[in-house]
């Protein structure tokens, strides 16, 4: 009688743990973290348009370009210390009064089509024509949107943006003026 043992019945013991903890640690700083980083940068840009878009509704609103430059900036400031911008590690890059935000005048008029834009952050200096032009304020941001788990200590994946440090994304959002005659 045959005392070796079949191939077949023989039991393997510990032959995929060896390569578990490096293929984990490849999975987790190649793929997971890059992932988790850019769903949070997409979360941060619409964060951003948010901020933005917001801004200009309240400058829209406003009754003098003064209030509305005023409102904007409260406006942006707010956003930037709550919750949805703390989260998305929004960092203002200028702006008027360093908020991140600039608020223009565009002029649009109505037989050419062509718009203008006067700013950043100072009023109209024209004649008001509301039968023959469109006024609206436009708020553009610029912000630095930092990533969820920043990976830059790491070699090699340090000078990813996204992955390694912050990036710069500019906005913008347009509104049409409610009380045109108090432009200037």
């Amino acid at each position: 009688m045959n005392t070796l043992h079949h191939p077949h019945k023989r039991r393997r013991r510990g032959s995929s743990m060896a390569e578990f903890g490096p293929a984990l640690f490849v999975f987790l700083l190649i793929i997971a973290f890059p992932l988790i980083n850019l769903l949070a940068f997409a979360m941060g840009y619409a964060s951003l348009y948010f901020l933005t878009s917001q801004c200009a509704i309240d400058a829209s609103n406003a009754p003098s370009f003064k209030e509305a430059r005023a409102k904007m900036v409260a406006k942006a400031q707010q956003i930037t210390g709550s919750g949805i911008g703390q989260f998305a590690k929004l960092v203002p890059q200028g702006g008027y009064q360093g908020s991140g935000t600039s608020l223009f005048i565009t002029v649009t008029s109505l037989g050419s089509s062509t718009p203008t834009e006067y700013g950043p952050d100072t009023g109209y200096s024209g004649t008001v024509d509301d039968t023959n032009n469109i006024y609206e304020y436009t708020v553009k941001s610029t912000f630095n949107v930092g990533p969820f788990l920043n990976l830059g200590g790491v070699p090699g994946l340090g000078s990813i943006p996204i992955v390694g440090g912050p990036v710069l994304v500019n906005c913008s959002s347009h509104r049409a003026i409610e009380h045109t005659n108090s432009l200037n």
